[in-house]
């Protein structure tokens, strides 16, 4: 593996870690609401949910999209339709 290949997801992972988004103000108001114990389980989602992400896009899941659109199609209707539970 060469320098830029290991650079980009590397700089990729901190930007995003370190940059104030939904992904970092949603855990930390559910910690001020309820207390730790209650949002362990958003931390873990929000920490989850982002190594899943990047493993899948380095693995070149946009070609399955551009290959047959009606995928991505179909992914946005399950997840907006994906309900949400309140705290």
């Amino acid at each position: 593996m060469t320098f830029e290949q290991l650079f980009a997801p590397v700089a990729f992972a901190f930007v995003t870690s370190i940059t104030p988004g939904p992904n970092d103000m949603t855990p930390m108001a559910s910690g001020a609401n309820y207390g730790v114990r209650r949002t362990v389980p958003r931390m873990l989602g929000v920490a989850i949910g982002f190594v899943v992400m990047a493993v899948l896009t380095g693995a070149g899941l946009a070609r399955a999209f551009v290959a047959v659109p009606a995928r991505h199609t179909a992914l946005r209707w399950v997840s907006a339709s994906y309900p949400q539970r309140p705290n």
